[in-house]
Parts: structure tokens; sequence; C-alpha cells
């Protein structure tokens, strides 16, 4: 089993894990910020990113009975919400494949439309180890990796190997197994 991937999103707005700064969801997958959880405020989201999720359980929410699982951070395992799996009144099916993140398990910020940082601008240079910077501008090749950002602030760090699942925020790209160590 290898490290688990960490993507850095591509977006002006991001929600963060509070306690490790790992990205968890873009503002453009964000649905609503109606949803109330045990500790407070939360988020609905599309999907999520760095996440992984435990067991299933039938849970009683206020909207009726859900089939849900815990969601956790992939860096330092905090749960920081849960995904509806299934939702048995018809009213809650829009729910159903969603995330729901808790307020205070995160924190957001908002990119300014700066290039990106040099030391993200060169592969291989994370202190994790191997990294593939992926360029998301118009004019560039969505299935190539490239060693410089749009110059605009649209680049997303992929750090791990292998390719990542496609995420939204950040668009589709590939990777060959020998770009990674």
């Amino acid at each position: 089993m290898g490290r688990p991937f960490r993507i850095l999103l591509n977006n002006t707005k991001v929600y963060s894990c509070a306690s490790c700064r790992t990205h968890l969801a873009c503002q453009d997958e964000l649905v609503s910020k109606q949803f109330h959880s045990k500790s407070g405020r939360a988020y609905l989201f599309n999907s999520a990113c760095n996440t992984t999720t435990g067991p299933q359980e039938e849970r009683m929410m206020t909207t009726g009975m859900h089939i849900v699982c815990d969601v956790y951070c992939v860096e330092c395992m905090a749960c920081v919400g849960w995904q509806y799996l299934f939702a048995y009144e018809k009213s809650q099916k829009y729910k159903e494949g969603k995330v729901v993140l808790e307020r205070l398990m995160l924190v957001d910020f908002e990119r300014t439309s700066q290039p990106a940082p040099a030391s993200l601008r060169s592969a291989g240079s994370s202190p994790q180890g191997s990294a593939m910077l992926a360029s998301r501008s118009p004019s560039s090749d969505a299935g190539s990796m490239g060693s410089g950002g749009s110059g605009r602030g649209a680049y997303a760090l992929v750090v791990g190997a292998g390719a990542p699942p496609g995420h939204p925020c950040w668009g589709d790209y590939t990777s060959d197994e020998d770009d990674a160590v």
C-alpha cells in the first residue's frame, strides 16, 4: 500500500481541514450552507477530495433515516463530516452521494490571482517526495503535465504516485507511473 494522494485544489476559494490544512473541497462544489451537525453549522458539497470513509451505518437525521458513512481527512484522519449513501424519503434523494463537511472542522481561504510559487513550479520540489504539477489553463493540453503554472494562480499540485481519481475542481489529467517516484 502506497502513501495517499494529497491534491491541492485549483480554485480561488478552497475549504481545508482545520487540523492539518489539507484541501478537502472547493467553492465550485458547494451546494448548501444550510446544514447542521452535532458541532454546529455544516456545508453540503457535491464531492470532496483528500478524504476516506468509514463503515456504512443507518443514522436518524433531522430529515429522516439515511444510510451514511463518516468522512475522514486522509492526512490526519480527523472526522470532518459524513457522506449520504442512501435516503429513504423521496424528498431527500438529492443528498445521495453528496458530502457534508462540518464548519468547525474546516478553514477556508481565497487564493489571490498570483502566479504559482517558484517552489511549486518545479516538479519534485515537494518536501514529501515526488510531485507533479498540473496546469489548468484553457490553452494547455488537459492531459499533459507541465513544469509551470498558467501564470494566473490556476494550478494543482498532486503529491504521491500514480494517477488520482478525477476531481471537478481541477479537471482531468493523466500521468505515467514512471513520472512518480
